[in-house]
């Protein structure tokens, strides 16, 4: 439902979201199906988008798996960071 020009500018995001998301996989060769983490408050906030972003990719034969909300990008970097630091 909704209007459908809306939902065609909705639905071509998605697509060019996992367009990225597929380049950065490639790049990374991580395969068919690799971990991805959402941030941002569309994709937070928003189950809708979160289902069109897997759809992209299911369509382009890929999956997010894992597929992780990430409330605060910010966090994510610093635990990187300090997991470098920490001897193994």
């Amino acid at each position: 439902a909704g209007d459908p020009v809306a939902c065609g500018i909705v639905g071509e995001a998605a697509g060019e979201l996992a367009d990225a998301a597929a380049a950065a996989a490639r790049a990374l060769d991580l395969g068919p199906a690799f971990p991805v983490a959402l941030a941002g408050g569309l994709l937070a906030g928003n189950t809708s988008y979160r289902d069109r972003f897997r759809r992209a990719l299911a369509a382009r034969g890929l999956s997010a798996d894992p597929l992780a909300v990430v409330r605060e990008p910010a966090e994510g970097a610093v635990r990187i960071a300090l997991g470098a630091l920490t001897p193994a």
